[in-house]
């Protein structure tokens, strides 16, 4: 994996503004997101009446708050429930419109560098075209159409694969910011739940070796498919002269099952990915369902923790999704 961003660099150098740009975002975008959970639970608790001055789990936030807007603010807003539910309900609007403003910052800025990527490939790779010698050109096994398509199509893969990398970057810090924050609501049933990890981790490395097999199986099939079309397209003249249209269709045809074939197997292994997280997930939370109504009944655990870990752990499902879907497609 480390040798797929050595490789890219050359071609990520130019625009390493924006490259440092997505870096900065992204960490704001993985503090930003498990903050959801905390609104949640500062909400319930504000129903229940809970007294935010005298609760260690809220003792950091209300000294922090009030070094910023003061001490008489913050506990007047905080003694009357009336005028704190008004703040919290100004809050998540707030905090939507900051997440949203800074995500879109990072995804304008990811989606243009990803193209700019692409391009200068694309340019490289004609560059090289232009310095072989002929001999390379006669001796190329696919022909013109497999080079187009490894200009064309390799390339478009590529720039698919460049959002996977961008994925190992990004998801990743999210993931640690959601499990501290599931840590710190509570740390007993956040251990519990990385029980299920080694399996996680289990079903990920066998999917990633079966797809990676499929994957460069695809690209060939593709190679063909390409090579038989321009051939049809630029011997029109030889294949109508010799009636071998109904030969040119049947390899065509063939290239197009080949490849119809491979896909279905990628894709049927790929789609098998959520179902199998979402069962290992449903299995998690009814156990932790069971186990922490019995801490909610004995006194042990309050219900707006519950539903904050709730909310974090749905937050979590995101960033493991796409950290296995980028595995799947580029770990060798």
């Amino acid at each position: 994996m480390l040798k797929g961003y050595m490789r890219l660099w050359p071609f990520v150098r130019p625009y390493r503004g924006a490259f440092t740009a997505t870096i900065i975002l992204s960490i704001f975008l993985a503090l930003l997101t498990p903050q959801v959970a905390a609104l949640a639970m500062i909400l319930i608790d504000a129903l229940n009446g809970v007294d935010f001055l005298n609760s260690p789990r809220y003792a950091g936030g209300v000294e922090w708050l009030s070094g910023i807007f003061g001490q008489d603010t913050v506990h007047g807003i905080l003694t009357n429930r009336s005028r704190l539910l008004k703040m919290i309900g100004f809050a998540f609007p707030t905090y939507y419109l900051l997440l949203g403003s800074v995500r879109y910052s990072y995804y304008f800025t990811l989606r243009f560098l990803e193209e700019r990527v692409t391009n200068e490939i694309r340019y490289s790779v004609m560059d090289r075209l232009m310095r072989l010698s002929p001999k390379f050109f006669m001796q190329y096994t696919s022909g013109s159409g497999g080079l187009l398509s490894r200009t064309l199509n390799d390339t478009m893969v590529i720039q698919g694969g460049l959002q996977f990398y961008t994925d190992l970057l990004r998801e990743p810090i999210i993931a640690v910011a959601i499990i501290v924050n599931m840590f710190y609501t509570n740390w007993k049933v956040s251990f519990f739940a990385t029980v299920f990890l080694p399996l996680f981790s289990y079903l990920m490395r066998k999917m990633t070796k079966t797809l990676k097999s499929l994957s460069n199986q695809g690209m060939s099939a593709l190679e063909g498919v390409v090579r038989n079309f321009k051939e049809g397209l630029d011997g029109t003249r030889v294949i109508q002269s010799f009636n071998l249209e109904n030969h040119m269709r049947s390899r065509f045809r063939e290239s197009i099952d080949n490849y119809n074939r491979i896909r279905r197997k990628t894709i049927k292994r790929m789609e098998m990915v959520s179902p199998l997280n979402e069962f290992m997930a449903s299995l998690l939370m009814g156990s932790l369902a069971v186990w922490v109504g019995y801490m909610i009944t004995d006194g042990q655990m309050q219900l707006s923790e519950f539903i904050g870990f709730i909310a974090l752990a749905g937050t979590m499902n995101q960033p493991m999704k796409k950290i296995q879907q980028a595995f799947v497609q580029i770990v060798p």
